[in-house]
């Protein structure tokens, strides 16, 4: 079984914290290009000892980088996992991100 067939529901990641925003470049013939075609948003999962994932988003930014944690719904959130140097990696891709309000 190759790990990348594996498919990942994201009700199983539990609560999703944003903590981080970046852009995300095109490359061409390994070099990075100046244009933006996404932005990766990196979350924490507090229901997993607080591992972090990074779900892309094509288009422009939709959220800025909190000064704390906010907790988000990601929209049509797809998880895979890829090996990088041998180990793991988690990951996902999305259409949407927006923070989950509290109610007072």
């Amino acid at each position: 079984m190759d790990i990348r067939d594996l498919k990942f529901t994201p009700i199983s990641l539990g609560k999703t914290l944003l903590v981080d925003v970046k852009p995300g470049y095109v490359y061409k013939d390994g070099k990075k290009t100046d244009e933006c075609t996404h932005y990766v948003y990196t979350v924490v999962l507090s229901e997993h000892s607080f591992d972090k994932i990074k779900v892309k988003i094509d288009g422009n930014q939709l959220m800025e980088t909190p000064v704390n944690y906010v907790e988000v719904e990601l929209e049509n959130l797809e998880i895979y996992v890829y090996m990088q140097n041998n180990q793991p990696i988690v990951a996902g891709k999305a259409t949407n991100i927006k923070p989950i309000s509290k109610k007072p």
